[in-house]
């Protein structure tokens, strides 16, 4: 550190964290550290900011809730105060700074951009005394207090603003956790931070002869308003989708150099998208297609299921899988799912399959692989074609296969919400070659493979039809998106892996929250994370949890209701209530949470801390 001291804090690794932890207990061992967890790492690993006109941290308990709040400067003066640099300084060193420099960026870190106050520097302040236990920001029990130490603001932090913005940042972060009254310690030799909190209508409460300043400390307290208090405000500004696509210029100059060759329709680039796709998965053979809803319909067609067949599906997934087995005339067949991952039940199927059974479409939900080694088994003992619903599993393996590269065919979504996104698309991978050439013709009208070309150079007027095929081709626009998604595949997976892990772990002690059961052999694609509820521990119900949920300013859905009880499949097939007991249970406490790799981290602590919310003012 220079001696004028400006540096920057370049990256903190995460076998520091016991240094850390030893200092804290070095420099404050009247205080202990509640959490220096994975939150804090993230944010400061890498990041930081130079300039020396003041410091803030917010200080969090292990559940995201407001303890305390640090505010001051860091100038030589401050340097040279001697208990000050010997206490401070050491931490400060070891865990980085948040400096702000005007009232602007203040307001933008503190107001707007609350995640980085947040997480800032975490060095948790809550006296060693279990009278001053972390309080329960939020909780149902009624408002509690949040705390703010003020080392103190520099006069000319006060005269632009800056120790206001900071007063009303905590102020507005207690009020949205919940808590109806705020409390601040003063030096009392700091003549100009007393006067200046007083002006802000904060009132003093008591004196201490002790302080870790080496003066005598005054406590200030101000009581919210009774309209900012309880439940607070939402724990987000501005609304965070149940899901939204994450690209980049890589996708952007693609689509831009597709409309700039004049070839816009199915051509090149959806060639290089299907070799680039099949290489992944590790298949022969891929076929791109306009949706994964076309995609099965071409399965079934060139499989020649019709009329009178049977087609055995899961009752938890969505419409289109069963839609298209009625499109071709035969009937949806529906086998329960299990408790544990939702995925469709082999035992089950095998109590299902009869003479007129001739596929099974097994969906691999919200990205988690089925038991593809027992429904393969039962499909050769029976000669039935596997076709897998993979709309949620691009990048999902099954004991060290990539779903795609399993069965004879699969088919793939890149709806917008998918994965990978193409805006709308799909893609069937199957090993086998004539199957493959077939699905190529019928996907564009059934003229002969090689129609696209005859508007180039190379080709020729002349066509054939060959089958009565379909409109399902896709688009060198959609495939230019689909070539860079599929490039950062592997790194999206890692994203949802982890934002994953974080719901889960801090969702372990509610016993409101059930997280999602991930089998050892599986690598679970995380389209989707979902959660259930513990009917029994809240006081609210499925759908009431997602409107609170709302209110938060966090979006929420639901996968899927089950097709038995939807009108058509009722009426058409005398499905009801109680027909697929385990999927209605499922159904009636699944909650899908954000999880896509477009959010930060930030945004999960964020979903985090809304789900927390809700559970702890709606427990039984």
């Amino acid at each position: 550190m220079s001696g004028s001291n400006r540096f920057v804090y370049r990256r903190m690794r995460e076998e520091h964290l016991q240094q850390v932890v030893s200092l804290h207990e070095q420099c404050f061992p009247d205080y202990y550290l509640t959490q220096l967890g994975p939150s804090f790492l993230r944010a400061v690993y890498g990041w930081y900011v130079e300039s020396p006109e003041a410091i803030a941290h917010v200080t969090l308990d292990g559940d995201g809730r407001v303890v305390g709040f640090v505010a001051g400067t860091i100038d030589d003066t401050s340097y040279r105060t001697s208990l000050f640099r010997a206490r401070w300084r050491p931490m400060l060193a070891a865990l980085g700074r948040l400096f702000i420099s005007k009232p602007a960026p203040t307001l933008r870190l503190l107001g707007e951009r609350k995640d980085l106050a947040r997480q800032a520097l975490a060095t948790v302040l809550t006296r060693r005394s279990p009278k001053a236990a972390a309080p329960d920001v939020g909780s149902r029990r009624g408002p509690s207090t949040a705390s703010l130490v003020s080392i103190g603001v520099k006069p000319s932090a006060r005269r632009s603003g800056l120790g206001r913005s900071l007063a009303e940042s905590f102020q507005r972060e207690a009020r949205d956790r919940g808590c109806g009254t705020v409390t601040l310690s003063v030096r009392d030799d700091n003549v100009g931070a007393r006067r200046f909190y007083e002006s802000l209508d904060w009132t003093e409460v008591s004196r201490s002869s002790q302080s870790y300043h080496g003066s005598l400390s005054i406590t200030y307290q101000k009581v919210l308003p009774s309209d900012q208090a309880g439940e607070g405000a939402p724990v987000r500004d501005d609304f965070l989708p149940p899901f939204a696509p994450c690209l980049d210029e890589g996708e952007y100059d693609e689509v831009l150099d597709t409309l700039q060759s004049g070839w816009i329709t199915t051509g090149p680039k959806t060639r290089r998208f299907e070799k680039l796709f099949a290489d992944y998965v590790g298949s022969p053979h891929a076929i791109a297609v306009s949706s994964c809803t076309a995609g099965l319909h071409l399965a079934l067609v060139t499989g020649e299921i019709g009329p009178g067949d049977e087609v055995i599906t899961t009752p938890l997934t969505f419409c289109s899988t069963a839609n298209v087995v009625v499109h071709q005339g035969a009937v949806p067949i529906l086998a329960d799912v299990r408790p544990d991952t939702f995925n469709i039940d082999p035992d089950e199927i095998r109590q299902r399959i009869t003479a007129r059974t001739k596929a099974i479409i097994p969906v691999h939900l919200g990205g988690q692989p089925c038991e593809m080694d027992e429904i393969t088994a039962l499909a050769e003992e029976h000669g039935l074609l596997v076709i897998e619903d993979a709309a949620h599993a691009t990048g999902a393996m099954y004991k060290d296969r990539m779903i795609g590269a399993i069965s004879e065919v699969t088919v793939f979504s890149f709806y917008a919400t998918k994965n990978l996104t193409t805006g709308e698309g799909g893609m069937i991978t199957t090993d086998d070659e004539d199957l493959a050439e077939r699905m190529r013709i019928l996907r564009l009208h059934g003229i002969s493979s090689d129609a696209w070309k005859r508007y180039t150079d190379q080709g020729s007027w002349y066509y054939e039809v060959l089958y009565p095929g379909y409109k399902y081709n896709m688009t060198d626009m959609q495939a230019s998106l689909g070539i860079h998604q599929l490039a950062k595949q592997e790194e999206f997976l890692q994203i949802r892996q982890r934002y994953a892990a974080m719901y889960t772990d801090a969702f372990g002690d509610l016993p409101e929250v059930i997280a999602p059961v991930v089998n050892d052999h599986v690598r679970h694609a995380w389209h989707l994370y979902t959660i259930r509820l513990n009917l029994e521990h809240v006081a609210i119900n499925r759908a009431q949890f997602i409107e609170a949920l709302r209110k938060e300013n966090v979006g929420a859905s639901v996968h899927f209701i089950p097709l038995h009880l939807h009108p058509y499949y009722r009426e058409r097939y005398g499905f009801k209530e109680g027909d697929f007991p385990v999927a209605e249970g499922v159904y009636e406490s699944i909650v899908s949470l954000p999880c896509y790799p477009r959010m930060s981290a930030r945004d999960v602590e964020d979903v985090i801390a809304a789900v927390r919310k809700v559970v702890a003012r709606n427990r039984r």
